[in-house]
């Protein structure tokens, strides 16, 4: 579930812009490397170990 706290039940109160996916477990610093290496919106393409990358930038309505 994205957005859910499944402990707890609560949401995330925000929105949520992307979502990637990785094929192993990123370091902190290599998470920290992708934000200071783009601008917003944030682009994870080409990021070693990306297995599928959804952006939800369509602009109008609340389905993805």
């Amino acid at each position: 579930m994205v957005g859910q706290n499944t402990l707890n039940g609560n949401y995330l109160n925000g929105k949520v812009s992307q979502i990637g996916l990785f094929s192993r477990v990123l370091t902190d610093e290599e998470v920290g490397d992708i934000y200071k290496a783009n601008h917003e919106p944030l682009d994870m393409i080409g990021t070693n170990g990306l297995v599928a990358y959804y952006k939800f930038d369509e602009g109008s309505g609340t389905v993805a």
